[in-house]
């Protein structure tokens, strides 16, 4: 499969980068730093998308399989300032929306999208190792980080309703 990844280059992109791999599946890394994406997986095709409200063409890539959607600022490389909070959130929610704009005019036939959230958002369990848990069995924790997160997957939602 060809299978377009945003969010490549960070730890967990690199890593699920290394496992599509091994499975044979050809990698498109959709990145902000191309040199130092190359110098960390030269065999992957990196394509360069250093504004997240401007798309770059797809189109010359060709058919892509899946995509999978990681993008975001790191949370832990900056103090929370107010306007660090603004790049957090808008490197997810404006990124998300350019790359379902850039998926729609490469006329892409995407099979499968994935999208990641933040696990951090989501109360504690009772820790009974049977229940089952859920996005919907245990509470969000009111904050910054669960709006970030509950607007990233609704724009995910919204948009996916549009593309179908």
């Amino acid at each position: 499969m060809k299978i377009l990844i945003s969010g490549a280059s960070g730890f967990i992109g690199l890593n699920l980068i290394k496992l599509l791999k091994e499975e044979g599946h050809e990698i498109f890394g959709l990145t902000r730093n191309i040199e130092r994406a190359q110098r960390k997986d030269p065999e992957v095709i990196w394509i360069e998308w250093k504004n997240f409200n401007e798309g770059v063409d797809l189109k010359p890539y060709g058919e892509m399989d899946a995509a999978i959607n990681m993008v975001g600022e790191n949370l832990a490389d900056k103090r929370w300032n107010n306007e660090q909070k603004k790049v957090i959130y808008n490197s997810r929610i404006d990124a998300t929306e350019t790359l379902f704009k850039m998926l729609k005019k490469s006329q892409a036939r995407i099979k499968t999208f994935i999208s990641t959230s933040a696990i951090g958002i989501y109360g504690k369990t009772n820790n009974n190792p049977n229940e089952a848990v859920t996005e919907v069995s245990i509470p969000l924790i009111n904050g910054y980080l669960q709006k970030v997160s509950s607007d990233n997957e609704n724009a995910v939602k919204k948009l996916h309703k549009i593309t179908r």
